[in-house]
């Protein structure tokens, strides 16, 4: 089991932000919502962050769900993968913010936060700032 990190700004009126999160959470399924509230750098933007649980058997089954998942967003990523997928963290993720598949979406980014129930956070600290 992996744990996919997503976040968010969608540049949508403040009436519209549940239609717009309900309308992430459907595509990418199997996950669940950690934070929805106002954007605190650009007045008029929200922060959406939810985190996606993904099954996979093997290495090219998880890649191929988070392109996946990823190509449900947008069209065009920018994708950090490893060299070598033998290492337990696979540091994985992408930043898009253009040929996006829901209007309202500005930016989006993931990250693989866990891998074989190690939480990338614990070590860390905090996965991305915008």
């Amino acid at each position: 089991m992996a744990k996919i990190y997503w976040r968010f700004i969608l540049n949508v009126h403040s009436r519209k932000v549940d239609f717009f999160t309900s309308e992430i959470v459907k595509l990418l399924k199997t996950s669940e919502v950690i934070a929805s509230e106002p954007y605190w750098k650009i007045s008029g933007r929200y922060d959406f962050q939810i985190r996606q649980n993904i099954d996979f058997s093997n290495s090219e089954q998880l890649i191929f769900k988070i392109l996946e998942s990823s190509s449900c967003i947008s069209t065009s990523w920018n994708c950090r993968l490893p060299l070598d997928f033998s290492y337990a963290d696979y540091g994985i993720s992408g930043t898009s913010n253009s040929n996006m598949r829901i209007q309202g979406i500005e930016w989006a980014n993931f990250e693989l936060i866990t891998f074989n129930n190690r939480d990338k956070n614990e070590s860390s600290g905090i996965i991305s700032e915008v």
